[in-house]
This record gives structure tokens, sequence and C-alpha cells, in this order.
């Protein structure tokens, strides 16, 4: 997942990328993998995580622990 993210974000670095899991567990797994890497990652990304209820999505910066949707990434821009 986080070479599509890099290689599409290179290509288009305007973009905000979304994903989620197909199941709660794959979501969680993308958590935990973006909170292993989170120091690396955020040199080059600006990472958010999303929770969604009935009317509306809550979109913040993401936290380290925290349980998510889903979430998006924007590569920063120099």
């Amino acid at each position: 997942m986080a070479a599509i993210v890099y290689e599409l974000t290179a290509v288009y670095p305007d973009r905000m990328v979304f994903f989620t899991g197909s199941t709660t567990e794959r979501t969680r797994l993308y958590r935990m993998a973006l909170s292993l890497n989170f120091d690396e990652l955020r040199n080059d990304f600006e990472i958010f995580g999303v929770n969604f209820t009935e009317n509306q999505s809550t979109v913040e910066p993401f936290e380290k622990g925290k349980q998510y949707d889903g979430f998006i990434i924007k590569r920063k821009v120099s």
C-alpha cells in the first residue's frame, strides 16, 4: 500500500489518497502499519484519520493508538 501511495503522489502531488480496509481487522492493520512507520512517513506526507458517523465524517491529524474508520494521506509540498 505504501509503495502505491508514494508512486501516485509522486505523479499527482496535489491529490489526497483515502483508504480503508475491507474489514475492521484490515483497517486495524493499516492503522498499525501507519503507526509503526509514522516517523518516516510524516517526513513526506500529511496523515489524517477519518471517522464516520451517520451524517458526517470527521477528519483529524493521525494519532498513534487511536481508532479510525479510514485514512487520508497527502504528500507535503516543498
